[in-house]
């Protein structure tokens, strides 16, 4: 690992007075340390450490760091292309050397670690734990949804300075409009915001814009060394990402990869959702998932790109395209959700789904409001469901609740093999065979049982007196029985089943 000229003035600084003259090595290009002798030969990016009065100038064509000990360089002392530093205080020339050589160990040790990560588990979140650490700073990468991918706050930095509460999970969002016209640079950028500075690198992953990554700044600007190790741990890191993006590697945790883990059936434990959670800087009460089908005009538009509208559109949503669909899951808020079923606030948030969706061509399949997020993938199926089935009985509503669908494919799975009327018990289907010879106790039978065997709403749903409905009565209650609520189900389901068939 080679360092600049201010990484080791920052080092001597914290132990000695300083005075500096000639031009400083900006960039990483500074050997290992050396005591200097007579007549030694300067070369180039070495440093060289002797007393003072026994460090002749280097020549013009060489350009290294000199740190001379125990006075004042002379003042026709000429640095040429090198830069020297004088302590001018009397110091121990062993004490001097140790100290710049364990800055190169510590570095050196940093930037062996960051490589062995590369090569090892590309953990990004390891990554910017360490380079928090060694910069006494702290660092967050952002995504290109503005949700918080890793954030490390260094001990040193415990509170963030004003200019990066932005950057804190409540608040990421509300920075979204200020950070927009940023996101073309290609080169490292100094964020103003209200009188802070911050040091940030834009991040392009096949040229298109992926996000950020940005190291916190007091209200002073970041110092060279500072920038200068930031840059070259976003060479390492860069690297990291691109091998987690494309091996797979689990290290981005947001709400977006565990609702891709979840559709695709991959494990996700409890403290990944939580990390989730956290980074994506909001936890929602419950969801509901819709799987959407594009029709019309909208069949042939990118599913990525329409993915991408719908989250513009319901904030903090997330879709993806997923099954030939695109899934969609919308959060409630604590004030939208009720457990104890549809209040008025849940409805009005499903009002605003549909109002959504209605602005494009597609079909809706939504599923049951639910709480716990790990079982997206099931309520995605039954958001799935509720199209399929609608489909296999030709309805062609815009909007297919599940609950509506529930038990018509409760009914359509339940009989594997067999016709409906082979699921009959046979006085059951004796009534059946006589309705279709002209008898009207099928149908009798069936208004019952809706009206839940009360005669008074029966008769006057069939038009008939309430003596000719209890002759009905007596004749089916010799076929099937109607005394047990067990019988009474049975028949039910039977007659449902049949309802069902009908449409196919």
């Amino acid at each position: 690992m080679k360092l600049s000229s201010d990484i080791l003035f920052q080092d001597l600084a914290k132990h000695f007075s300083l005075a500096t003259v000639g031009r400083k090595k900006t960039t990483l290009s500074l050997e290992p340390p050396v005591f200097y002798y007579a007549d030694m030969p300067y070369e180039d990016n070495k440093v060289y450490i002797g007393r003072i009065g026994e460090l002749p100038p280097p020549p013009e064509n060489i350009s290294c760091q000199i740190i001379c000990v125990g006075g004042r360089l002379p003042a026709l002392w000429d640095a040429g292309n090198s830069c020297a530093f004088s302590i001018v205080s009397e110091a121990d020339l062993l004490r001097v050397f140790n100290i710049v050589q364990n800055t190169f160990l510590r570095y050196s040790k940093w930037d062996s670690d960051l490589y062995h990560l590369l090569n090892t588990t590309a953990n990004l979140e390891e990554m910017i734990r360490l380079t928090s650490e060694i910069l006494g700073k702290s660092i967050s990468l952002v995504n290109n949804q503005l949700e918080i991918v890793v954030q490390a706050i260094s001990d040193e930095n415990r509170r963030l300075p004003p200019s990066w509460e932005h950057m804190l999970p409540s608040n990421v969002r509300t920075w979204a409009d200020t950070h927009k016209k940023n996101t073309s640079f290609r080169e490292p950028f100094f964020f103003l915001l209200e009188g802070y500075l911050s040091y940030c690198i834009n991040i392009f992953i096949r040229d298109s814009y992926w996000g950020m990554i940005a190291i916190s700044a007091e209200q002073e600007d970041p110092t060279s060394w500072i920038v200068v190790l930031f840059d070259h741990f976003f060479e390492v890191f860069r690297l990291a990402l691109s091998k987690n993006l494309n091996h797979g590697h689990g290290t981005l945790v947001t709400l977006r990869s565990v609702f891709s883990d979840l559709l695709n059936c991959l494990p996700v434990t409890p403290a990944k959702l939580e990390k989730a959670c956290l980074n994506s800087g909001h936890r929602p009460a419950a969801w509901i998932c819709a799987a959407l089908r594009p029709t019309g005009s909208m069949e042939h538009l990118p599913p990525e790109y329409f993915s991408k509208q719908l989250e513009q559109l319901f904030t903090k949503s997330y879709a993806a395209p997923f099954s030939g669909h695109i899934a969609l899951f919308f959060p409630l808020t604590p004030e939208e959700f009720c457990r104890d079923g549809y209040d008025g606030n849940t409805k009005e948030a499903l009002y605003e789904l549909e109002e959504g969706l209605n602005e494009f061509d597609v079909r809706a399949g939504i599923s049951l409001v639910y709480e716990d997020i790990l079982k997206s993938h099931d309520y995605f199926r039954q958001a799935m469901i509720a199209l399929e089935t609608a489909d296999s009985i030709e309805i062609r509503e815009k909007f297919c609740y599940f609950e509506d669908y529930a038990l018509s494919y409760a009914l359509k799975n339940s009989i594997g093999e067999l016709r409906p009327e082979l699921m009959m018990p046979c006085g059951l289907a004796k009534l059946l065979q006589e309705s279709r010879e002209g008898a009207d106790y099928w149908k009798t039978l069936e208004f019952y049982l809706d009206h839940e065997m009360n005669a008074s709403r029966t008769a006057r749903e069939l038009f008939i007196h309430r003596t000719t409905l209890q002759n009905r009565l007596s004749r089916i209650s010799r076929f099937v029985d109607l005394d047990s609520p067990e019988s009474r189900m049975y028949l039910r389901y039977c007659i449902y089943l049949y309802r069902l068939f009908q449409n196919f």
